[in-house]
């Protein structure tokens, strides 16, 4: 948690001590929870096809609320705008 509150205050200055990376090989795949922080750099030479999705678990709808609340009020942690988004997916919920 207090990790995520200093990342909060401001992504681009964050340097925390729990990251990690993971180099992707052709036909491999990586998942991840909701909520998790994550960046994406690929080769600028080699053909890369990238999809992303979103997952919803029902045994995660609570902390997958306090996400998209948290991501409604610090609009710069995240590279999608959420403003029309997610007032739909809170009420589907």
């Amino acid at each position: 948690e207090e990790e995520t509150r200093i990342w909060r205050a401001d992504p681009n200055a964050f340097a925390g001590e729990k990251l990690r990376y993971v180099v992707l090989c052709p036909g491999q795949t990586v998942y991840f929870e909701a909520g998790t922080i994550h960046f994406v750099f690929r080769l600028a030479d080699l053909p890369t096809l990238m999809v992303g999705g979103h997952i919803l678990r029902w045994s995660r709808v609570d902390s997958w609320m306090e996400i998209i609340l948290n991501q409604l009020r610090f609009p710069n942690t995240t590279n999608e705008d959420l403003s029309e988004s997610a007032p739909v997916y809170v009420e589907a919920v």
